[in-house]
């Protein structure tokens, strides 16, 4: 997948406080635990789902322009969302320079699955250096994403990021969080699924036509 997370977000949907309520924790010991657990879950959910919960930059590149329509017509999809922006647009031109394309040269479409094409009339992309195949950042969009802050996110995939935190904290003997992954260690070594409960919240939003 030719999509990069640059610079991931800096705060969570769930705060600490709020987690530990819902888990009925009222001291401190476990405080990094549940931080990363949650941190882990949001992560879950984020790849089940295909959203950006929080605030994000993300980067796609590739070393062509999508995939072709018609002969001058090339979507490129861009599997995350909500998109606020792009912020850069480069290509690599026949000269291998890289040259930046303007708001004006194409537009977004950001749901049900985003997507970028070329602006009309034209509807054409500009040519890459012909040997393109050897630069995977032939082509570079920068993508401004995420819900704008915490009380933008839906509650209900707020209400799934705390199913499994709850699920992975009780069974927390069998489940070790390493950096972005929560990973079972238990029969197997098999990872711990998230409850049935939190998975059809997300999907409900994975499938909708207009998660926002």
């Amino acid at each position: 997948m030719p999509l990069t997370l640059t610079t991931p977000p800096v705060s969570e949907p769930v705060p600490l406080l709020e987690t530990k309520s819902f888990l009925r924790v009222t001291n401190s010991e476990q405080d990094d635990v549940i931080t990363a657990m949650t941190k882990a879950a949001r992560i879950y959910t984020e790849q089940l789902s295909g959203l950006q919960l929080m605030p994000a930059t993300w980067t796609y590149t590739d070393h062509a322009f999508g995939r072709q329509r018609n002969q001058d017509f090339r979507l490129i999809y861009l599997d995350v969302y909500p998109i606020n922006s792009i912020t850069a647009f480069t290509y690599r031109d026949v000269n291998n320079t890289v040259q930046s394309l303007t708001a004006s040269d194409y537009i977004l479409k950001s749901s049900p699955r985003p997507y970028v094409y070329p602006s009309y009339p034209n509807r054409r992309w500009p040519s890459l250096v012909d040997d393109n195949y050897f630069y995977e950042d032939s082509l570079s969009i920068t993508l401004d994403c995420g819900y704008a802050d915490a009380d933008s996110v839906p509650e209900e995939l707020k209400l799934a990021i705390k199913l499994i935190t709850k699920f992975w904290y009780e069974n927390r003997s069998e489940i070790t969080v390493v950096g972005k992954a929560a990973t079972d260690k238990g029969p197997g070594d098999q990872f711990v699924p998230a409850p049935f409960s939190a998975r059809e919240i997300i999907m409900s939003y994975s499938n909708s036509p207009n998660p926002a």
